[in-house]
């Protein structure tokens, strides 16, 4: 027995679909617990032949926190193409020895990339990527000895055995990692093994489920007691023997002794989750290193019938069964931060507080119409006629250009000036012609210095899609800020944004009505000035006394302001029209993106509220049990969600990790949908809620019962610190209800005599883990006493350090057992048998046909005989079996001729007759034969080919004698005797 030494570096290994889901419930386990692990560290290696549980990234995530596997941490054994490997397999030293027979993969498909339930595909595929695997278990234990220098590290693989990937490569993977870390003291290698359960439902043709759990089986035990030296799959060399391969082996099955079924794609990977994680806490139960190591008991295995002694049945199996009783806070948690999280979606979407009730998820009525038509509001978007018309500008560059000045303004000012100058530097009677001249020109060329009102507006009209995208990201900023700072919900906003648009829409409608005004009034200014200048003609300015040139030089500068103005305002309102239809464009855009983030967080609040619908049910599992005060839990939740201000601060404080998810200066929705996807999002709010959660939990204690943080112990005195007979019936329920995974054949159990050991059935050890409470000392005791007088083992430990303080567990461990003691064992052998007779009995086993693996049941004499029977015959043909007759009777006998102790000839009376011999039942005397055989077919006579070929020739002839004997009779018992041992003589003169 080895000195007790705690573990406390972890590498898990998962092989395929069934490792992939423990190690995803195991980390998110150890994330969803709060409590310190001390030194104990994990890594992780996953391997399949799929990617699709690693595709399953929503089931990677625990309340915004993703537990996905880093690239490093995974490996997807695919072969791109199998054919050219498969037909030039001398190639490759990892697989030429073992892929036979090689017509089997004749009909594999070229591109497989996953194992389809065959062993022997799996072992391939495995074996294709098995030094890179090794690589990065090396790389993985690199990392956990860097966290802790421990001088031990314990290999956790988790597989299930029914299909091709998880139970093609346990072997080659346990036969690898012992090679590479051989101190099985300081190294240990436990394995988990999922057994088939009986009528999966998704039916199984070929048989190939169950068979290939028993097949797995087999080669687990004849690796355990040294009959099986698989191939290295990287050199092509044998794995050299080891006295321990793996420490012990975990069966799991999904139906436990007390007969309650488990389901197997949720339920029993959480369990055993559990469980790893559970046991690798309790630092200081010996028991279970005792166990694990199959070191609390004989573990010398079972042996065979014959007098050889040969091992044959491994005892390295233990199975396990587990008892949660718990606070189940990280579901309490999870309950109030999806509460939370529901509310901070509806403040997001919505915005309406009703009193008592919180954030309703629904919009609020609000007068959007007067809100968009203010004038105020007009101009600062940019909307007002001045600015769609660009008598104001837009662009920044616009907008400050001191020379800007508006329409009417612009022809005021500088038909004003130009008539003050023109009055002062030219003849009179030539003002008016100059001062048409000069409108003419700033219309026609000159007009904002872009070459007059046309070409100024047709200028503008090229940018207007970067006008209109510039108007609406300041519309955007605002209601992104107003949103960002919790005075508008994304409703309010798109609310905003539609009564804007159809507000547009409207004035859109009345821009050619518009334009055919001002163009009426210019027509008008227009006629009116054609009188004028007639009239300017016809005085005569030199007798001109009264003034009346003057006068009307002074109407028509007036009469140019308005033609100008309206031919000005016409161009203007037609560029509107189409800057109004790209604003209209750009914020169907903004929208679009407002929308894009409210569909999202609906989906959010979808899962949110599932996510509170399905924590905290009373629906128990019978391996588990949650204990909670749901009035006390829902007085956390009042308190939390039922406080507008409170609620406010809280929700900002998501809010803001949501925007600083997408980076610095996000101000616009359509950055944020880019930056932040839904399954991000999502996370953020989790992750957000939580923390508020927690840390509102915190304040809220001192005025409500506390719900997060409480001990199992205090939890359970206040059930039943009052009833002393309950708690007695409570503690024997836990401990009868914690049965071990995994059903027991009394009928094997109870053997006893010839190949069995002779040892008690099997050693039952259990722990019970109970945290330290020192509010609840006495109670505690209590506890602890009562379990201890009604423990079902002698091995019974209680366990505090590693005990988590939210939960009691009850764990049970049965070990040192064969097989064969497993009731499942049965119809997975009566699957294996089946299948041996149709042509997927090639894929069984990853070398071979398995025939020479040690059984796993017990034989009887004459099956052991019958196993044997061909060594007769080859001691005949091979001159160790001889008829001759006694000296001293003179009657015929049959002898054995072999070297006795001292290396001398020797010989013994085997039989009255070879035919005598041949049908003996005497188990011990066919051993014996088949010694004498086999030393000779080791020896150098029968190394080579031609040597083993002629005593197969000889063995032909033979059968074809006793044919010819018996009148060619096909049928006849002893020909059909000798021609079934055509194979078992090929093998053992080592032929195939």
């Amino acid at each position: 027995m080895s000195d007790f030494t705690p573990v406390h570096n972890h590498l898990v290994i998962g092989l395929g679909g069934t490792g992939g889901k423990i190690i995803r419930d195991l980390r998110k386990i150890i994330e969803s617990d709060t409590s310190p692990r001390g030194d104990v560290n994990f890594e992780y290696l996953y391997m399949d032949t799929g990617s699709d549980i690693i595709k399953e990234t929503a089931q990677w995530r625990v309340l915004g926190k993703t537990v996905e596997l880093a690239q490093s941490q995974y490996l997807l054994s695919t072969a791109a193409d199998l054919r050219p490997v498969l037909d030039n397999l001398e190639a490759y030293v990892g697989l030429k020895h073992w892929v036979q027979p090689r017509s089997a993969f004749d009909n594999v498909d070229s591109g497989t990339a996953n194992a389809g339930q065959r062993r022997k595909l799996g072992r391939v595929l495995f074996a294709r990527n098995a030094e890179k695997f090794m690589n990065m278990v090396k790389d993985r234990v690199r990392v956990l000895t860097s966290i802790q220098n421990a001088n031990n590290l314990s290999f956790h693989i988790v597989c299930g055995l029914a299909g091709g990937t998880g139970s093609g490569s346990v072997i080659d993977v346990v036969s690898l990692l012992r090679d590479t870390y051989p101190d099985a003291g300081r190294n240990w290698i436990i394995v988990y093994a999922f057994l088939p359960e009986k009528d999966p439902s998704f039916g199984d043709e070929n048989g190939r489920y169950y068979a290939n759990g028993y097949a797995a089986l087999t080669e687990l035990n004849a690796l355990a007691v040294g009959a099986y030296q698989p191939y290295n799959v990287i050199t092509g060399e044998r794995v050299p023997k080891h006295d321990i391969f793996f420490n012990s082996c975990y069966l799991v099955n999904n139906e436990n002794e007390r007969g309650t079924v488990a389901d197997v794609q949720k339920e029993l990977p959480r369990i055993v989750a559990e469980f790893l994680y559970q046991k690798t806490l309790g630092l200081n139960w010996q028991g279970l290193d005792r166990a694990e190591k199959s070191e609390n008991g004989n573990n010398d295995p079972e042996c065979a019938v014959d007098d050889t002694k040969t091992a044959e049945r491994s005892k390295r199996f233990i199975t396990f069964g587990i008892k949660r009783v718990v606070v189940p806070e990280d579901e309490i948690r999870e309950s109030l931060t999806y509460s939370f999280a529901k509310e901070v979606t509806s403040q997001l979407m919505f915005n309406n507080w009703r009193d008592g009730v919180g954030y309703a998820e629904e919009e609020r009525s609000q007068d959007y119409q007067s809100y968009v038509r203010q004038p105020d509001q007009i101009n600062r978007w940019h909307l007002s006629d001045d600015h769609l018309t660009l008598s104001i500008g837009i662009l920044p560059d616009d907008a400050s250009n001191a020379r800007w000045k508006k329409i009417g303004e612009f022809w005021t000012g500088f038909i004003a000036t130009q008539k003050q100058d023109i009055k002062s530097e030219i003849s009179k009677q030539r003002w008016l012609d100059e001062l048409i001249k000069v409108c003419e020109d700033m219309y026609d060329n000159s007009y904002r210095n872009l070459g007059g009102v046309r070409k100024f507006y047709e200028t503008k009209a090229k940018a207007r899609d970067e006008i209109a995208a510039h108007m609406v990201r300041d519309i955007e900023r605002e209601l992104f800020g107003d949103w960002r700072n919790g005075h508008r919900s994304l409703a309010e906003a798109r609310k905003v944004i539609d009564t804007l648009f159809s507000s547009l829409d409207e004035r859109l409608k009345n821009i050619d009505s518009t334009i055919s005004r001002v163009r009426e009034q210019e027509q008008t200014a227009a006629r009116k000035k054609s009188d004028l200048v007639t009239e300017w003609s016809r005085v005569g300015f030199i007798s001109d006394l009264l003034g009346k040139g003057e006068k009307l030089f002074n109407s028509a500068a007036e009469n140019l302001i308005d033609i100008y103005t309206c031919r000005t305002a016409a161009e203007s309102w037609s560029f509107a029209k189409k800057l109004l239809e790209a604003v209209m464009t750009k914020l169907t855009e903004l929208r679009f993106s407002v929308d894009q983030m409210q569909q999202r967080l609906a989906k959010a609040t979808l899962q949110f509220h599932k996510g509170i619908d399905s924590r905290l049910q009373k629906a128990e599992s019978s391996f588990q049990e949650r204990l909670f005060n749901t009035e006390a839990i829902e007085q956390v939740r009042k308190a939390l969600i039922l406080d507008e201000l409170a609620q406010k601060s809280r929700i900002q404080q998501v809010r803001v990790k949501i925007i600083e998810k997408a980076g610095p200066n996000v101000d616009s929705f359509a950055r944020l949908n880019d930056k932040v996807g839904e399954e991000s999002l999502i996370a953020v709010l989790e992750e957000g809620a939580k923390e508020t959660v927690t840390s509102a939990h915190n304040e809220l204690a001192a005025t409500t019962k506390k719900v997060l943080g409480v001990n199992i112990v205090e939890r359970l005195y206040e059930e039943f610190a009052a009833n002393d007979e309950d708690l007695r019936r409570y503690v024997k329920d836990i401990i009868n209800s914690s049965g071990v995974f995994l059903t027991f054949e009394p009928a094997e159990e109870d053997k006893g005599g010839i190949g069995t050991d002779g040892y008690p059935k099997h050693k039952k050890t259990s722990g019970l883990f109970l945290p330290a409470c020192k509010e609840k000392q006495a109670f505690r005791t209590k506890l602890a006493d009562l379990f201890e007088a009604n423990k079902l083992s002698e091995d019974f430990h209680i366990i505090s350090e590693g005990a988590r303080d939210n939960e009691l567990v009850m764990v049970r461990l049965d070990n040192l057992f064969p097989l064969r003691f497993a009731k499942p064992l049965g119809f997975l052998r009566q699957a294996y048998n089946r299948l041996l007779k149709d042509k997927e009995r090639e894929f069984l086993h990853g070398e071979g046909s398995g025939e020479h693996l040690p059984p796993l049941y017990i034989p009887s004499a004459e099956a052991v005989a019958d196993g044997k029977r061909h060594y007769v015959v080859l001691a005949r043909l091979l001159g160790l079996l001889v008829d001759r007759p006694n000296v001293a009777t003179g009657r015929m006998e049959t002898v054995l001729r072999h070297d006795d102790a001292d290396g001398l000839p020797a010989e013994k009376i085997v039989g009255s007759s070879f035919d005598e011999t041949l049908a003996t039942r005497d188990v011990g005397l066919i051993t014996a034969i088949a010694t004498q055989v086999i030393a000779v077919l080791d020896g150098a006579k029968f190394r080579h080919v031609d040597q083993k070929n002629a005593a197969f020739d000889n063995y032909r002839h033979f059968i074809t004698d006793v044919l010819a004997a018996v009148g060619g009779n096909l049928q006849d018992p002893k020909y059909v005797l000798l021609r079934t041992m055509t194979t078992p003589i090929k093998e053992a003169l080592k032929l195939v």
